[in-house]
């Protein structure tokens, strides 16, 4: 082990010598990503409770689950942003469905161009989530 990932401590009375590796410092996700994940299996158990408590079976999927799995491919969106203002992928995939609802709309009402409209929705709502998760 080189230098480097020794550390030593010395308090008044006591002195403590840590190894450490650095595996804490370069992991291969960014934390965003790893809290994404941890917040999806909360959110299925939390509404795996509610259905028990609301008289479903345990280990099979009821309403409260079925309800936060259809949208996705049974898989659960979340809105998780970080310390620096780094997004989670789903914050992403949650702008898409968002700006397709909003030119879904727009477009029956003003018979634009659908791809365009997405688009130009997307960009909307992307940037001014950015430019509230950087002003804190």
């Amino acid at each position: 082990m080189g230098e480097a990932a020794r550390f030593c401590f010395s308090l008044p009375g006591a002195t403590e010598t840590v190894d450490h590796d650095g595996a804490d410092y370069h992991k291969d996700e960014p934390p965003v990503a790893a809290r994404q994940a941890e917040v999806a299996q909360d959110y299925l158990k939390r509404a795996a409770r509610i259905d028990e408590l609301n008289g479903h079976p345990p280990g099979s999927d009821g309403q409260v689950v079925d309800a936060l799995k259809r949208h996705n491919g049974d898989r659960v969106l979340v809105f998780v942003m970080g310390a620096f203002a780094e997004m989670s992928e789903d914050v992403s995939c949650i702008c898409g469905i968002i700006a397709h609802d909003l030119a879904r709309t727009d477009v029956s009402y003003y018979n634009g161009d659908a791809k365009r409209t997405k688009g130009m929705y997307r960009q909307r709502t992307q940037k001014a989530w950015e430019h509230t998760a950087h002003r804190g």
